[in-house]
């Protein structure tokens, strides 16, 4: 690991940083080091618990490691604090590993006024298994998940291509002129298929016993690599032939890019950031075709309706100093290949993934994005603190931001975000006002003729996903 930060630091120069540090040193650590210690936690002894208990101490520490660093790069090497400067695990022997997961859903159960349950994911890639960590205030379960890491993630990556499918043929579907029994029979074999690898991957990722553990609860998912882009909220869960979607079984639904970086928003920004949306700063070009984005700046409006405007990037840090909310309408895209050239296109040019975290909006309460590809996130290096445009936002120091994992559909973004920000509007919470946008959203009238699910589609709502407090 030690080896792997001198050649970070040593690349901080490169404009391909991100691009020349694919397979890290640290990638490789980290793999070995998740191994040993699930060969230990798999030994039968009286010691079993203990280990289990530093299993769960040592797979966090090394997550915050590498995202201290990533932070550091993307601001181009200046000194700066870094908001997970207090993230450094401390030594073992003085840690309680066994309490940090429960002191952090006891602090969220005392803000949310419901029972928080924890659900952190960690893939053993040399086993090919997945762990999971259960928590709530009382306790931490660890479990074995029943799926391997390989198969669960070529799962992922065909559902995402499904659902990219899907929206596509409805595209089509609501452009054709007359009805085209053709394309309806192609969309209805894409959801078969879609509900499907839902289904498959709700019993491999939320078991039963999980299912049964996390009903009416509100919920925070950490994954880790590829399991940062399935759309949670659509699993199906609960088995004995009667499954449901995760976002229905729920009382709310958050990701977080891990369990430190939840741990930081609580310990220092959410001290800062006020409590409540209070006023909503629209960003983007009314004027770009393709976007709704004039229909979508109104939909807030009608809940905030001294909502200010800017089309430009430049100065972003200044207009946010007197709003509690910044809510984007652009066109966005995300580069797999270089990850900091992943931007929001505004008036003035690309507000990219390095801009983002040198935006320090640790007064903001907020960010939203009616844009495409916010919430994909780049899963080909080592740790689970991954970035996407979603969490550079968190990391620049927002505690809630909801983007989106695919190319985002005008109608339903307008949908959402207007019942979304009436939510706010009215004092709910962000976690509350995000599930009853989705709900109303998957609840629109039926666009399609059965045995078509239109609307109802988790191509059209599924994909809208909250990351934070």
């Amino acid at each position: 690991m030690t080896a792997d930060r001198n050649l970070r630091k040593a690349a901080r120069v490169s404009s391909n940083y991100f691009a020349r540090l694919n397979n890290p040193v640290f990638d490789r650590v980290q793999r070995r080091l998740i191994k040993v210690l699930y060969d230990l936690w798999k030994k039968d002894g009286a010691e079993k618990a203990d280990r289990e208990r530093k299993l769960l101490f040592y797979a966090g520490a090394i997550k915050s490691r590498w995202l201290e660093d990533e932070i550091e790069s993307m601001r181009g090497g200046v000194a700066f604090e870094s908001p997970f400067g207090g993230a450094k695990a401390p030594a073992p022997e003085n840690a309680r590993p066994d309490r940090r997961w429960q002191d952090l859903a006891a602090a969220l159960s005392s803000r949310h006024g419901m029972e928080v349950v924890l659900l952190d994911y960690i893939p053993v890639e040399m086993r090919d298994r997945i762990l999971l960590f259960v928590s709530d205030r009382q306790d931490v379960k660890l479990l074995e998940l029943p799926a391997t890491w390989e198969k669960t993630t070529a799962t992922v990556r065909e559902l995402q291509s499904l659902l990219r499918k899907s929206l596509e043929l409805y595209s089509d579907l609501r452009s054709s002129k007359r009805r085209d029994p053709a394309l309806e029979n192609d969309i209805a074999k894409l959801e078969a298929e879609i509900l499907d690898r839902l289904t498959t991957l709700g019993s491999s990722l939320v078991p039963e016993s999980v299912a049964a553990r996390i009903r009416d609860k509100s919920v925070v998912v950490a994954p880790f690599g590829a399991l940062h882009n399935v759309p949670f909220p659509a699993l199906r869960v609960g088995g004995g032939g009667q499954p449901r979607y995760l976002i229905d079984h729920v009382a709310r639904l958050a990701n977080t890019p891990s369990v430190n970086a939840l741990t930081l928003v609580l310990e220092r920004y959410i001290k800062i950031a006020p409590d409540r949306v209070s006023k909503v700063l629209l960003a983007g070009n009314p004027k770009e075709p393709g976007l709704g984005a004039v229909e979508e700046f109104a939909a807030v409006r009608a809940a905030f309706p001294e909502a200010g405007d800017t089309s430009a990037g430049a100065g972003l840090r200044e207009l946010m100093r007197s709003r509690s909310a910044l809510h984007f309408v652009a066109h966005a895209f995300f580069d797999a290949r270089n990850t900091a050239r992943s931007g929001i296109l505004l008036g003035d040019g690309i507000l990219n993934l390095a801009d983002i975290a040198m935006l320090e909006l640790d007064k903001t309460r907020l960010v939203s994005m009616g844009s495409c590809e916010t919430g994909q996130a780049d899963v080909s290096r080592a740790g689970d603190e991954v970035w996407s445009l979603a969490t550079a936002f968190m990391f620049a120091g927002v505690p809630a931001v909801v983007g989106y994992q695919w190319r985002l559909d005008s109608v339903s973004s307008r949908e959402f975000y207007g019942r979304f920000y009436r939510g706010l509007a009215g004092g709910q919470n962000v976690g509350n006002s995000f599930r009853a946008a989705m709900l109303a959203v998957r609840g629109r009238p039926r666009n399609a003729a059965p045995p078509l699910l239109g609307n109802a589609s988790p191509c059209y709502w599924a994909g809208f996903h909250l990351i934070g407090e």
